[in-house]
Order: structure tokens, then sequence, then C-alpha cells
């Protein structure tokens, strides 16, 4: 199924998970820029980006109880600690 097909079934609309996902990923990124104040090396998100638009999320899975986990791993998807993950 589609990422698409999957918000359709759950009756999400784009405008309001675009709205989620962009709201957890500034409140990720907020965090990440507190620990960088701090001293520690963590990644730094591109709020602008495009890769947070539905068309372009390939990383997503229902889990359970119909959970949907939209995952946004970052560097090398195959090898990688960090990522956001979103749950609807």
């Amino acid at each position: 199924m589609t990422l698409e097909q999957i918000l359709e079934i759950k009756g999400l609309t784009r405008t309001n998970v675009e709205s989620v996902i962009a709201s957890q990923i500034k409140i990720a990124n907020e965090e990440a820029d507190r620990l960088k104040r701090l001293g520690y090396n963590v990644y730094t998100r591109d709020l602008t980006s495009s890769i947070y638009k539905i068309d372009n999320t390939d990383n997503y899975i229902l889990g359970p109880n119909n959970k949907l986990y939209v995952i946004y791993p970052y560097g090398n998807a195959n090898n990688t600690d960090e990522m956001d993950v979103i749950v609807f």
C-alpha cells in the first residue's frame, strides 16, 4: 500500500499529516539545538527540506493497533542511529 492509501483508510488528510510532521520535526530540532549548545554532536534538521512532504516519504510502517509510523532516517538510511519517528 502507498502512504496515500494508508492515510485515506485512516481518515488522515495530507495537510494535517504534513502539519503534524512539521511540528514534530521542529520540536526535535529545538531539542537538538539545546544539546548542541551543551557541546553534543547532534544532527541539525533542515526544516524547509522537501523530504518531509508526503510525496517524498518512503519509510513508513503500519505497526501494532494499526498505528502508522512515519520514519525519517538521516545519513545512510541502512545504517543510522539518527532518525525521527512520527506516530499517527
